[in-house]
């Protein structure tokens, strides 16, 4: 009977941890008991620690994403008010898709469980080309406030090659990720150039500018969540960085 009625309590107080969200503690009281009850509280706190987690880099990285989406609009109203830009068709589409992107994320996390989402992906046929293209645009009055050039050039190829299937706005996200890291890193009056063409039956984004090699590990782990790969290479002694990344077709 004691022993049940200390059994009992040890449940309860990890319940109690687990309500807290102490989930170390929690799991450390149930995992040496060694009987059914125990091991089933255990695996359950395990998954919920797990999809805790799980959810909080999502929301991490809605809101890195809400944040650069503001800043390319911002920059880009910036310039247009200060005479550094020409409020062209071109750029006001850009400026509007960058504020439909965080209107769009923030009402994802409005109304959709991150956690509950098990991250379902939206699945289309798109042209990965032209999808890169439009995200340039839309940061190009970033680059034009840091006197940055960016040159874009595509090499077309068939219609199965230039089109991916996946997820266009995720990947649209990381690309862009990947380019405001080189406005970023690059000095005033330095250029990027980017080129989407096919290698090797997969498409291959490179991203060009003036820099000493840096270390793009959170780059390459959102280009991993994708299903692609990416590293990077240097040139002329050091000089250029070639940011490479691999999607697959599909």
């Amino acid at each position: 009977m004691i022993e049940d009625r200390e059994l009992r309590e040890r449940l309860l107080h990890a319940i109690d941890l687990a309500a807290a969200r102490e989930w170390e503690e929690a799991k450390a009281l149930v995992e040496p008991m060694g009987n059914a009850v125990s091991d089933r509280l255990f695996l359950l706190l395990s998954s919920l620690e797990e999809r805790e987690e799980a959810r909080n880099r999502q929301l991490a990285v809605v809101r890195h994403e809400i944040g650069n989406s503001l800043s390319i609009a911002r920059a880009n109203l910036e310039g247009i008010i200060d005479g550094l830009l020409t409020a062209t068709p071109q750029r006001l589409i850009g400026l509007v898709r960058a504020l439909e992107s965080a209107s769009g994320m923030l009402e994802s996390l409005r109304h959709t469980s991150l956690t509950d989402s098990n991250g379902v992906v939206s699945v289309q046929q798109f042209d990965a080309c032209e999808l890169i293209g439009s995200r340039i645009d839309g940061l190009r009055g970033m680059a034009a406030a840091k006197r940055v050039d960016i040159a874009y050039a595509t090499r077309r190829h068939t219609e199965e090659a230039r089109f991916l299937r996946g997820d266009a706005s995720l990947i649209g996200n990381v690309v862009e990720e990947a380019i405001l890291n080189a406005i970023r890193l690059t000095p005033p009056g330095g250029s990027i150039a980017i080129e989407c063409r096919l290698h090797d039956h997969q498409l291959e984004l490179r991203i060009t500018n003036h820099q000493p090699r840096a270390e793009l590990m959170a780059i390459k782990r959102l280009v991993a969540s994708i299903g692609g790969e990416a590293f990077v290479e240097t040139r002329d002694g050091e000089k250029h960085t070639v940011l490479i990344i691999d999607l697959p077709l599909e």
